[in-house]
């Protein structure tokens, strides 16, 4: 079917050339006006495609953000417009102007749609989430960097894969955690591993399945140690009682970097701790120290009482008082596999150095075996070590 072309070609010296042809000002809407005409015309030869795409270059740049988003969205779903006229709409910073063509347009390039995926806003995300199909690493970006709508959007779909694609991207991200972690477990995502790994950004009742998890995998490595000499206390008295007078006397801040030279454990994660948590996490950690309950409560009255109730202290005590040594040492062995050296769940990364063993492990922190009776604070032994 014969057409008249979208742009007519008037000779430069023509009567008609300075009607067809006026020399653009900005913002005039010469490109918009380019756009509805190309539209309106489903099908397009060689040479006007060419012709549109030469004008869609000079002109795009320069098109306010107005008629880029109406252009987006016209030229997102016809089928003769150019491939890098649409990539550069997919591109574009403005997310207005970008949607309609990440959600529609059927080929985009892929160092776009991962630029775009990391770029955000999520309403972005959202669009490339809900395409036909998404690459591996175009999964890994937008579980990366998504919020929890994008993640259940991918959990949704069928060819994404909540073990090998979405749970390392996420385990580590506690507000996705907090929010998903029970969707995740229902659908038999979070091995125990995953569980004691991610502790910390669990809710309470993911948090008391874990520490049932660490019981039971605590039995089984004793179980497998077979019958032997229980392992004495990791840390020295005079260590705990070091510790114990930064949390009465020092900054939380002081005390937060002094649990974490302790426990071997990354600053930001000690302090999480004593902020972001329930107090579950300090809880265990002192049990895994070596606190009695009478010292732990103490602990945590001073440590967290202006945001906990009594009723809630008294449960971390108990939490604290019930766990065995075994799954609280295993529970922080776990979380610095997870928090400092970034390995999956289940690697084996001793923190603590064992009663029989002469050389220290390179992953935790300083011998503490060997540590002299001396007085002074835990920033007085990190010195000396």
């Amino acid at each position: 079917m014969k057409h008249e072309p979208f742009l007519l070609e008037a000779e430069p010296h023509s009567p008609d050339h300075s009607r067809v042809r006026p020399a653009p000002a900005a913002g005039d809407g010469l490109l918009l006006s380019a756009v509805e005409l190309f539209v309106s015309i489903e099908k397009h030869d060689r040479k006007e495609i060419s012709v549109f795409q030469e004008l869609s270059e000079n002109l795009l740049s320069t098109t306010p953000d107005r008629d880029r988003r109406r252009i987006a969205c016209l030229l997102a779903r016809h089928p003769d417009t150019p491939d890098n006229i649409l990539a550069r709409l997919a591109g574009d910073r403005d997310p207005l102007t970008a949607y309609p063509v990440l959600r529609h347009a059927p080929a985009i390039p892929e160092d776009i749609l991962i630029m775009q995926a990391e770029r955000g806003p999520d309403s972005l995300r959202r669009a490339i989430a809900d395409r036909a199909s998404l690459s591996e690493s175009l999964v890994r970006t937008l579980a990366a960097q998504g919020g929890p709508d994008i993640i259940r959007m991918l959990m949704e779909r069928e060819d994404v894969s909540l073990e090998g694609q979405l749970l390392a991207a996420v385990e580590n991200r506690g507000e996705i955690m907090a929010e998903l972690g029970g969707d995740l477990a229902a659908r038999g995502a979070l091995s125990a591993d995953r569980l004691m790994s991610n502790f910390l950004h669990l809710t309470r009742e993911l948090k008391a399945e874990a520490i049932a998890c660490a019981e039971l995998a605590s039995l089984v490595e004793m179980a497998s140690q077979g019958p032997g000499r229980a392992p004495r206390p990791v840390f020295k008295a005079h260590l705990l009682d070091m510790l114990q007078k930064s949390a009465m006397t020092g900054s939380a801040s002081q005390f937060a970097t002094d649990l974490a030279f302790t426990l071997g454990l990354p600053e930001a994660t000690a302090a999480r701790m004593l902020t972001e948590d329930g107090g579950e996490t300090l809880a265990i950690a002192f049990k895994a120290l070596g606190f009695n309950g009478a010292r732990t409560a103490s602990l945590l009255i001073r440590l967290i009482g202006e945001t906990h109730t009594l009723d809630e202290i008294r449960r971390l005590v108990q939490i604290a008082s019930t766990i065995s040594d075994g799954a609280a040492r295993l529970m922080v062995r776990r979380w610095v596999a997870s928090e400092t050296l970034g390995l999956p769940a289940g690697t084996s990364a001793p923190v603590y150095q064992d009663a029989e063993q002469k050389k220290p492990v390179q992953t935790m922190a300083p011998v503490r075996e060997t540590v002299p009776e001396e007085t002074g604070t835990v920033a007085d032994f990190k010195k000396r070590a």
